[in-house]
């Protein structure tokens, strides 16, 4: 008997040995680059398993919705032929029975609607006037005998459900009333990010899971804050007892906005640093629970900025924030040119900074940080200045040494102090 060839369908190894544990054995031989089945009866037999094992594949797979980079928003929310907005539509459960007459008595569906403007339009005096002069001036002289043409304006509702949908439209209104007016790329991006969500929350059968490339682009900096906190909401679990039952989605996001960055979980962050991974959960850095709690309140847009940095120099005031920037300009060696982020945290706790790029397993981030602190040792002209405070002249060598030891106790690679020997 001829073997039949499987090649249409892909076969792992694990779904091949499902089927022999569920017929028993299988002769099988294999014919130059393909597997073959030489019982028919058997061929039919996995042919029916084949799509068992499919049906419960795609049960599961998550609905993945892809919103990519410089994305046209204004164009995908405008009428059109295969639109995003038709497509998302057509997607929605809600849709389906719009397709279709409503029953009697029940409220008139999309169909309903639109054949009634169909036909309201048919009716119209102007309407039918151009298409009766199309008809009368043009098309009865360009027809055979045998095969008149006749044409109709009107909505198209009589076409198929997706061509219906093709011609709805979503925009934004102006601050007041339900005028139409431009707006900009910025807004636009939000609106189609919104029906993107409601979308993907709408089958609740399914495991939502939204990609999204630079969300921030045209975005405002507050919107991108707003953006965020409501993306966090739609990914977080619904909570019953706060009346919440919206579908959680999954959300894989990529940005280079240090706004977006501040307003992200640290902990579900991952920075990539020459096509290499690495993420920011507690397992794999060196912060502590209370380091994340801190960040969580303090890790603004200025300080996220160490996200996207080629290097990091962190300090401690704004002294050596305005001071650091001018030297690096009078050594040639400006901080920009080289990708060097200058942050200025406001207090001593440099390190809980630091420690973000710091691993506890693994290749280290290859992104160098320098950390200048204060001293915080008054020298002994500024006695009359600082009161109780010991000056310089009033310590033991033992007891500066100590002090400045406290300023180095988290280095590491990627993370250098002042008093700290060079990389070589």
């Amino acid at each position: 008997m001829d073997g039949f060839r499987l090649d249409r369908t892909p076969v792992t190894n694990s779904a091949f040995a499902c089927f022999v544990e569920a017929t028993g054995s299988v002769i099988s031989i294999k014919h130059g680059d393909y597997p073959v089945i030489a019982n028919q009866a058997l061929h039919r037999q996995w042919a029916q398993f084949c799509l068992i094992k499919t049906t419960i594949y795609l049960a599961i797979v998550p609905m993945v919705w892809y919103l990519k980079p410089l994305r046209d928003a204004e164009r995908e929310m405008r009428a059109g032929r295969r639109s995003r907005l038709s497509r998302i539509l057509g997607a929605m459960p809600t849709m389906g029975p719009q397709s279709k007459p409503a029953a009697p008595g029940a409220n008139a569906t999309l169909h309903d609607t639109l054949a009634a403007a169909d036909a309201a339009v048919r009716g119209n005096p102007a309407a039918g006037g151009v298409a009766s002069s199309v008809n009368t001036d043009f098309l009865d002289k360009l027809s055979f005998v045998e095969d008149r043409l006749v044409a109709t304006l009107d909505l198209g509702a009589g076409g198929s459900f997706n061509q219906i949908l093709e011609r709805f439209e979503l925009y934004l209104n102006a601050k007041a009333g339900t005028e139409r007016v431009q707006r900009g790329l910025g807004y636009n991006n939000l609106l189609l990010m919104a029906a993107e969500l409601l979308l993907l929350q709408s089958h609740p059968d399914q495991v939502p899971f939204l990609l999204i490339e630079e969300p921030e682009a045209h975005l405002h900096p507050q919107h991108q804050t707003l953006f965020m906190e409501v993306l966090a909401a739609r990914a977080a679990k619904p909570d019953p007892k706060k009346g919440e039952t919206h579908q959680q989605v999954q959300v894989l996001l990529t940005t280079h906005s240090p706004q977006l960055a501040a307003g992200a979980e640290l902990e579900a962050m991952t920075m990539i640093v020459g096509h290499r991974a690495f993420p920011l959960a507690a397992a794999h850095t060196r912060l502590e629970v209370d380091d994340y709690e801190f960040l969580r309140r303090f890790l603004d847009a200025t300080k996220a900025n160490l996200f996207f940095a080629r290097a990091l120099i962190v300090v401690e005031g704004d002294g050596e924030h305005l001071l650091l920037p001018a030297i690096a300009e009078k050594l040639g060696r400006s901080l920009s040119r080289y990708g060097v982020s200058l942050v200025n945290v406001g207090h001593r706790g440099l390190f809980r900074y630091s420690r973000i790029l710091q691993r506890r397993t693994g290749s280290a981030i290859p992104v160098p940080v320098a950390l200048i602190p204060d001293r915080d040792i008054p020298p002994a002209e500024a006695k009359a200045l600082v009161g109780d405070r010991k000056t310089e002249n009033e310590l033991t060598e033992d007891e500066v040494a100590a002090r400045l030891k406290t300023l180095r106790r988290d280095v590491g690679d990627p993370v250098r102090a002042p008093g700290q020997a060079p990389a070589q």
